[in-house]
C-alpha cells in the first residue's frame, strides 16, 4: 500500500523548484534536503497542490496577520 502525503504550497517558486529538477546557484544551498524531497514528490509519496495564500491554514501558526483574516482561518480549522 503506497501512502502519500498532501503539501499545499502557496510559494510559486518552492512549487517550481519541487516539481522541476533544476538548481540555481542561489539554490545549491538546499540541494541535499532538495533532493531528497523531489525524490518524494517523483515517485509519488508526496503530491503538492497550489493554493492561494489567504487559504494557507499554516500561516495562522506562524505569522502576524490582520484579525480577519486570523478568524476566517480559525474558522476554516474550527479551533472556535
Amino acid at each position: 500500500m503506497l501512502l502519500t502525503a498532501d503539501v499545499y504550497e502557496d510559494n510559486r517558486g518552492a512549487l517550481e523548484l519541487a516539481k522541476i529538477p533544476k538548481l540555481r546557484p542561489c539554490t545549491k544551498h538546499i540541494a541535499l534536503k532538495y533532493h531528497h524531497f523531489h525524490e518524494h514528490v517523483q515517485n509519488g509519496k508526496v503530491c503538492i497542490h497550489a493554493i492561494d495564500m489567504r487559504e494557507q491554514l499554516a500561516d495562522i501558526f506562524r505569522k502576524a496577520m490582520p484579525h480577519e483574516a486570523f478568524h476566517y482561518l480559525c474558522h476554516k480549522i474550527r479551533i472556535w
